[in-house]
């Protein structure tokens, strides 16, 4: 029972902080860092908090495009790592089977990362909720898996993202076979 109101408890605090943040981004109140970090350590350390989970359901948990070489960044380093778990957290939700993998991309104007997974997919007619304020890609709110959810992790990252001067979008998704979420932020200069 004390277990219990523990795991309660801290998923109560995990919702008034989701608000909280959301309430910041949307006033511009949300003050953002400029940090120098390696980009790829940030990646995988978010994903070694998830391989015990992802392996728990079968999932194989990858990364690629990763040398030995660093991938120097400047930027929010704690915003950056909410926008990878908002988005791995999904994956690994969303896939019953199969893999998700993370893909680093480095370009002449910045960084992009995407999270490719064999998850459910989203329907064309129901991507349009994507990273909509309490939007899950459901057709009606009524029958919409709150118990996975507050339906913002999309909806504050896409406001991270932009706010750092950069894109996230879903880039594919097919039901049944998975989908492609991207983001990508633009180098300082």
């Amino acid at each position: 029972m004390v277990d219990d109101i523990h795991q309660a408890s801290v998923s109560l605090i995990d919702i008034v902080n989701t608000f909280l943040t959301t309430s910041m981004l949307e006033q511009g109140r949300m003050a953002f860092r400029n940090d120098n970090f390696d980009f790829a350590a940030v990646v995988l350390q978010t994903i070694n908090k998830y391989k015990k989970m992802s392996a728990a359901k079968g999932i194989t948990l990858s990364v690629s495009n990763l040398t030995n070489n660093s991938l120097a960044f400047e930027g929010d380093k704690q915003r950056v790592e909410e926008v990878i778990t908002n988005l791995l957290s999904n994956a690994i939700r969303y896939t019953q089977q199969g893999s998700i993998k993370v893909i680093i991309d480095k370009t002449d104007i910045g960084l992009k990362l995407s999270i490719i997974d064999t998850g459910v997919g989203i329907p064309q007619n129901q991507q349009s909720l994507l990273f909509k304020k309490f939007q899950q890609a459901s057709t009606d709110i009524y029958t919409r898996d709150v118990t996975h959810g507050t339906g913002l992790g999309l909806y504050i990252s896409k406001q991270i993202v932009e706010a750092m001067g950069g894109e996230i979008y879903l880039e594919q998704s097919t039901p049944g076979k998975g989908s492609i979420f991207t983001f990508t932020l633009p180098f300082v200069a």
